[in-house]
């Protein structure tokens, strides 16, 4: 019985209160009565107050409950992450905030914006840990889309704009960047909201005065990862103007001006750094910011042909990919041609906040389809645009197309339900140990994850996204299309909670390197443990920011006579022949069997000793 008035309960929290969508309807029919036009803007205007709190506040707490409890349940299990987060664990230790030293003689790649987050964060919370390493990326998530919402709620209407925000953060790249200790999610958010705060000061305040917002908003971008943070607003907003009709030359110098403004306070940051790090920073900023984009690094980094771009994008939109192939095999194949024109012809009379809604994401790909180095979360700016767009089309099939919301909804429910007794089944003992006796060692590995039991709070959350799911799936037979995309909202938050708190950890736990480092706590709590890599580039970034920056490259010249060297299996046979005669690896100390998430190869610890 409880069940049922749960269920009876929820049907009417999404028609009476989540529902924004009829509002909408209700204040368009509203003035089309009273022969008002209809605008994006009057329509936000004349829904009232209460309603745009309301739905403001649901989408803030939509994205913050997706993110914000889970960050630090998941170990860090490559190279990427730690390698950020030990350079912020350096300035602490070492109180250089400008050009740190970190793993033991490597120069960040990247300027230090992240990094400053990271260690003022945990200046506050008492230490560098997974949760606030990755707390900058998922703050700066939430604020993108917190203020697409603002942005396009004004142009397009509430309800488009709040779909389009949960779609924002439930793309799998939007949230595996939220997720991560990465500069990617932060150096997006300053691009989307720069490009958001100059298409207002360019296309509705006409360019008067400066526009500082946007000017502090790229200087920060520049100070995550570099100027191109400040090229791709500045483009996609005078493309915009120039496509629009607007005054073009005007634009041009003012936008010039700003690009000079926004560059002053990274230059300072790059001047002190260039004094610090000398001729060794300086070819590294080079080669980062303009061999990468010109192909003339020293190195391969990511090459792929330019359709690698739309590859990653399409996996990138996941799972929203399923409903646009369900709308183009329904809709669009069967009327090709008359899609197309009319699509041509909705172009040309849009207005022009859905002409930019198109341009910034066609700014974004064609650049980064010249560049030799391709990456899927180079991509990440045009993923709030596209969402809007799928918001909008969303919208639409639920006024002509509603099989189309319903087939994908009960899509998701049934993925959502799927789950949940899946990782169910993984904690029956018998069925278990039947199932996995014959499997391989790195198999058994792989799931040993889902196997260890789950604390009440992982089974609750995991619980909830079976049980939304199920009332959203019965739910669908009974209600209309509009709750049937409120429904698809709760349902898509539901099982991302489940994934970030419960399965995505349990699925890369036995990845991580931390196994490793607490055996290196255990046999050396203090001093430097040295590590020898035939790759240049690589470190062991994850043990080493588990031990707390303790670990550095070994040289015969600068090292101590005797100590303790990590080497992989692959290479301590060029360790042998390099320094034959010369270093003796005197014992087998640890030995690790598992590959280290950081170089892929099993490790051991030995003692060595330099021969004079």
């Amino acid at each position: 019985m409880q069940i049922y008035e749960f269920r009876d309960s929820f049907s009417v929290f999404c028609r009476k209160k989540l529902s924004l969508y009829i509002v909408a309807i209700r204040v368009e029919r509203t003035a089309a009565h009273h022969n008002h036009p209809i605008t994006p803007m009057n329509l936000y205007n004349q829904t009232d107050k209460s309603t745009r709190m309301t739905a403001f506040a649901i989408i803030l707490v939509a994205v913050c409950v997706t993110f914000l409890p889970f960050l630090g349940c998941a170990p860090f299990f490559t190279k990427g992450e730690p390698r950020e987060a030990v350079v912020a664990l350096s300035m602490l230790q070492s109180g250089d905030w400008i050009l740190p030293l970190s793993n033991g003689d490597v120069i960040p790649y990247k300027p230090p914006f992240l990094a400053w987050c990271i260690a003022v964060i945990s200046l506050v919370t008492g230490g560098v840990t997974e949760y606030t390493s990755r707390l900058p990326s998922a703050i700066a998530l939430i604020a993108m889309v917190m203020a697409g919402y603002r942005f396009w709620s004004r142009r397009v209407g509430i309800p488009a704009a709040m779909i389009g925000a949960v779609v924002t953060f439930t793309c799998f790249e939007v949230y595996r960047a939220g997720f991560a200790c990465r500069v990617d999610m932060v150096l997006t958010a300053f691009i989307v909201t720069g490009m958001y705060s100059l298409y207002t000061w360019a296309m509705e305040r006409d360019m008067s005065r400066l526009p500082w917002a946007a000017i502090l908003l790229l200087s920060c971008g520049t100070l995550t990862k570099g100027p191109v943070a400040i090229i791709l607003p500045l483009l996609a907003v005078w493309l915009t103007v120039m496509l629009c009709g607007h005054n073009l030359w005007r634009c041009t110098w003012k936008m010039a001006t700003v690009a000079f403004l926004a560059l002053i306070i990274p230059a300072l940051w790059y001047v002190a750094a260039w004094q610090r790090g000398g001729q060794a920073f300086l070819d590294l900023a080079m080669e980062e910011n303009f061999g990468r984009m010109t192909g003339t690094m020293s190195y391969e980094s990511h090459v792929n042909p330019w359709w690698y771009n739309l590859v990653t994008l399409i996996g990138g939109l996941a799972p929203y990919t399923l409903m646009l192939v369900i709308f183009a095999v329904c809709l669009l194949i069967p009327q090709l041609r008359h899609s197309v024109k009319n699509g041509l012809s909705r172009w040309r009379t849009a207005d022009n906040a859905r002409a930019f809604m198109f341009i910034a994401p066609m700014v974004v790909l064609i650049f980064y389809c010249f560049p030799s180095s391709k990456r899927s979360v180079y991509l990440l700016p045009m993923y709030p645009f596209l969402a809007m767009q799928i918001g909008l089309l969303a919208l639409w099939c639920a006024r002509k197309a509603s099989g189309v919301v319903k087939s994908y909804t009960g899509f998701i429910c049934i993925v959502a339900m799927l789950t949940f007794i899946v990782f169910c089944l993984f904690h029956i003992p018998a069925l278990t140990s039947h199932h996995t006796a014959g499997l391989s060692a790195d198999t058994l590995q792989a799931v040993s994850g889902f196997m260890e039991p789950a604390s009440w709070w992982k089974w609750a959350v995991a619980g909830i996204s079976c049980l939304v799911g199920g009332i959203v799936f019965v739910q669908l037979f009974r209600s209309g299309t509009s709750t049937a995309l409120v429904g698809l909202s709760a349902v898509m938050i539901a099982l991302y909670m489940a994934f970030g708190g419960v399965y995505q950890p349990a699925a890369i736990s036995y990845k991580t390197d931390i196994p490793m480092a607490r055996d290196i706590e255990q046999i050396q709590p203090d001093g430097t443990i040295y590590s020898y890599i035939v790759s240049d580039m690589m470190r062991f970034f994850t043990a080493d920011f588990y031990i707390g920056d303790r670990i550095a490259p070994f040289s015969p010249t600068t090292s101590p006579v005797t100590g303790l060297i990590l080497i992989g299996d692959d290479d301590v046979h060029e360790f042998h022949r390099l320094y034959d005669g010369k270093v003796r690896l005197e014992a087998t100390v640890k030995r690790w069997d598992k590959k280290s998430c950081d170089i892929g190869q099993p490790v051991t610890l030995y003692r060595y000793a330099i021969g004079r």
